[in-house]
């Protein structure tokens, strides 16, 4: 449990951070988004940091009783498919997906859930 309470306390405090940022500041991520569906390394180098994070979180937390420790392990998964597919697929693909994600609907619905799980992450990693 403590591995968990560990990677809960890591995750609360990015995902409010992040999810604050996209709803407080969405031109900037618009623009980020926008200069890494132009650029070729930019996505591969993503795909690289995003699939060691999560293959670490994966080998040293892969746990799947009760909630908060599904989604700290659910979250892992998510990483090391995001970081597989931001290294296979070609650029096009990856671009296009890129621009679906900059909608503002979506962008901001993912804002909200990202502050919202990093509030569930942060209540149950520091507070109980």
């Amino acid at each position: 449990m403590d591995t968990t309470l560990f990677l809960a306390q890591i995750m609360g405090v990015y995902f409010l951070v992040a999810g604050a940022g996209v709803l407080m500041n969405p031109g900037r991520i618009k623009g980020a988004m926008g200069e890494i569906r132009q650029s070729y390394i930019l996505p591969y180098f993503d795909g690289v940091v995003v699939l060691v994070v999560g293959l670490l979180v994966v080998l040293t937390h892969n746990i799947w009783n009760g909630l908060l420790t599904s989604l700290v392990s659910l979250i892992g998964w998510i990483a090391v498919l995001e970081g597989v597919l931001m290294l296979t697929l070609p650029q096009k693909t990856i671009s296009m997906m890129m621009q679906k994600f900059m909608g503002a609907n979506l962008g901001r619905f993912m804002g909200v859930v990202s502050v919202v799980v990093g509030l569930y992450f942060i209540y149950n990693g520091f507070l109980l």
